[in-house]
């Protein structure tokens, strides 16, 4: 089909459009029965859901306030992104819920109609060959209101709570701002400000981002959002960049194009409109102007200029896969400008100008050609022709299908929700076969290319579209009681030497003072035992016999070979598990059994490890409660149960504080110097 009988073509459904109008209003008007009142809008309740699959994503998408989410309103790319991302992600097999309003068309696993279209259409319309009434007046407050509300109840009503759980397991996806955010934490929102799920802004081509979960158009528009919010030191770990997608059932490559130019798009100045129209003409060439606002300005005197409103997805079929190629010479920087892509979709080589998202998909000399002067645009007009037409398809319907883009979608969103895991960004997984998304089929050179260009001649291959979404790895076992205390103790001394080691190994120097030891440390040839001695221990500073540590801790390689260099028995065990196969002539415990999963059974061990004369030397926090790592709150009863004065002679007895020493509750402690008699 011609741009000419497109013409022709938009010009027949307008006509019988019409007549069909009339017509039924000619039959309300003929009709005695009076018109059923208005049913009252309810907001549909949640169906049952049923459990899925570990890699079966839950993802909310929200509809735009201003339109129908469906594919008649072309010109709003944002709409257009909502229809592709659910289509996309439902037939990934993702659990995909979509609010709109009703008479949406979009594929998902549930639509819930935030609104009836007369609702709707009381404060909106599609705006035809206008521009779109996107941002809120005091005339669309009733309904943005109503949307607000709705959205947030609905939303509500569907997602997983704290109590259930499910915090952190699902994504809520924005294409959009204002009330949806606000749709968002009205729903999810919890007392520290946080929200329940994660709030992705799914498509950024606009000027205002606020998530910190971000998916740019192009990377030079995240670049320009990462100079201007003045993050010049990167660490944005989740601000990703995943491009426009395409059905590529919408276009059809054609080999023989037309003899026409096509500029599609706003008719703005910045959208570089006056370029494409000066360029075809310098070229000898005709030109067609498509998209919304008025063309007067730029046709007066402009013989070789043709003018329609903005196309139906057919109507564009045909405009793009006949048109000579596509001029894009925006001013501005791009976010995507979707229409090039679109063109390339179809064949069609494009002229762009040098910045913005045309320098990541506009390959120069091979699916178009990207300018900076006038005399370059002139001369890419004139020689559009020598570019294959084929291989512009290829590359883009390799790089851009909805089916290509899903890949992206599913790894980001996934890297998200594993952010459930207490291991966060450092969450490894094992399950992990692929690192495709963001590989991108590249041509061959020119140079290598033969004609015909085909699948064969690809420098960097297509990736494939068929394979399984990634696992996500197995969330960790959930730790409690004493596990969880010793997963605490592992994480807060680590395996390395840190300043930590240091500290802990001055605070000994007071332990051991009101512990009694030597100041040279020296005792001799006496065996030692020292229970909970950790990485630390002061076995290693100290002069003795035999001697054996005992602690469950795990420690490094490097730890355990400075034991055994001073010689000194390792046993990386529970103190409850030690063996008491011999009798010590010193037993050693200083700041252990807080953290321990039976106190009583530890000192019993330690005991039956003495003889007569032996020294037990023991230093610990008490009536300090129960926190994270200190399972145990210890009392001055619970020690002088185990020591009777009968079987011991208490040298120190000593209850105390030590102010603002080691960050305890309590400050208060006891020291103990008993032998055994």
């Amino acid at each position: 089909m011609t741009l000419g009988r497109v013409r022709e073509a938009r010009n027949s459904r307008l006509l019988t459009t019409s007549a069909a109008l009339q017509a039924a209003a000619a039959l309300r008007a003929a009709s005695d029965t009076p018109a059923a009142p208005p049913q009252p809008f309810v907001l549909q309740p949640p169906p049952r859901e049923e459990s899925r699959p570990a890699n079966v994503m839950k993802i909310h998408v929200l509809a735009l306030p201003h339109t129908v989410t469906n594919k008649k309103f072309t010109t709003c790319a944002f709409t257009q992104k909502v229809v592709k991302l659910c289509a996309m992600l439902h037939r990934r097999g993702h659990h995909v819920i979509h609010y709109g309003v009703e008479g949406s068309e979009v594929e998902c696993t549930e639509h819930v109609s935030i609104a009836s279209y007369a609702e709707w259409s009381q404060y909106y319309t599609h705006p035809g060959a206008n521009f779109y009434e996107f941002m809120p007046t005091e005339k669309h407050k009733p309904y943005i209101d109503l949307y607000t509300q709705r959205v947030a109840a609905a939303l509500k009503a569907r997602a997983g709570t704290i109590a259930e759980g499910k915090n952190g397991t699902e994504i809520v996806a924005m294409a959009w701002g204002g009330p949806q955010r606000d749709a968002v934490r009205l729903a999810l929102g919890q007392p520290d400000g946080t929200l329940s799920q994660y709030e992705v802004e799914t498509g950024i081509g606009y000027a205002m981002p606020w998530s910190p979960w971000r998916v740019y158009e192009s990377y030079a528009w995240m670049h320009l959002h990462l100079g201007m919010e003045k993050k010049l030191d990167g660490s944005m770990w989740y601000h990703c960049v995943i491009p426009n997608s395409f059905d590529l059932n919408d276009f059809t490559p054609k080999d023989k194009p037309g003899d026409d130019f096509l500029f599609m798009g706003r008719l703005n100045a910045d959208k570089g409109i006056n370029e494409a129209i000066q360029f075809a003409k310098d070229a000898g060439r005709k030109i067609t102007i498509v998209g919304q606002g008025d063309p007067t300005p730029y046709m007066t005197g402009q013989t070789h200029v043709t003018y329609l409103p903005p196309a139906s997805t057919e109507e564009r079929r045909e405009l793009l896969a006949n048109a000579y190629a596509v001029l894009c010479p925006s001013w501005f920087i791009e976010p995507f400008c979707g229409v090039h892509m679109e063109a390339m979709l179809s064949g069609t080589p494009v002229i762009t100008t040098d910045w913005g998202v045309f320098t990541e998909t506009v390959l120069h000399g091979v699916t178009g050609y990207r300018c900076r002067t006038m005399e370059q645009f002139t001369w890419a007009a004139k020689n559009v022709d020598k570019l294959d037409r084929r291989a512009t398809a290829n590359w883009a319907r390799a790089n851009y299908s909805l089916e290509r883009v899903a890949l992206m979608y599913e790894e980001y969103f996934q890297s998200i929700l594993n952010l459930k895991n207490k291991a966060g960004l450092y969450t490894p997984n094992p399950n992990r076969q692929q690192l495709d998304w963001l590989s991108r089929a590249v041509p061959a050179t020119m140079l290598r290319r033969k004609d015909p260009f085909d699948a064969l001649e690809w420098g960097i291959p297509p990736t494939p579209l068929d394979v399984p979404h990634i696992s996500p790895p197995a969330p960790p076992k959930e730790l409690s009681g004493w596990e969880a205390d010793q997963q605490w103790e592992r994480d807060w001394w680590g395996l390395d030497w840190t300043p930590k080691w240091d500290d802990e190994i001055r605070k000994q120097g007071t332990y051991f003072r009101l512990m009694g030891f030597p100041d040279n440390g020296d005792f001799g040839d006496k065996t030692v035992l020292d229970v909970g001695c950790g990485p630390v221990s002061t076995l290693t500073r100290t002069k003795h016999g035999f001697s054996r540590g005992v602690d469950p801790l795990a420690v490094s390689e490097a730890t355990l070979k400075r034991y055994a260099d001073a010689g000194i028995e390792f046993l990386n065990i529970k103190a409850e598990e030690m063996p008491v196969d011999r009798q010590f002539d010193e037993v050693w415990m200083y700041n252990t059994l807080q953290h321990v999963q039976d106190p009583h059974e530890i000192l019993r061990r330690m005991i039956a490890s003495t003889k007569s004369g032996t020294t037990m030397r023991i230093f610990e926090w008490i009536d300090l409660g129960i926190c994270p790592g200190h399972p145990q709150n210890l009392t001055e009863n619970m020690f002088d149960q185990h020591f009777p004065i009968a079987e011991w002679d208490r040298q120190t007895w000593n209850v105390g504080f030590l102010r603002g020493f080691g960050g305890t509750a309590t400050e208060k402690y006891l020291a103990i110097i008993a032998v055994r008699r």
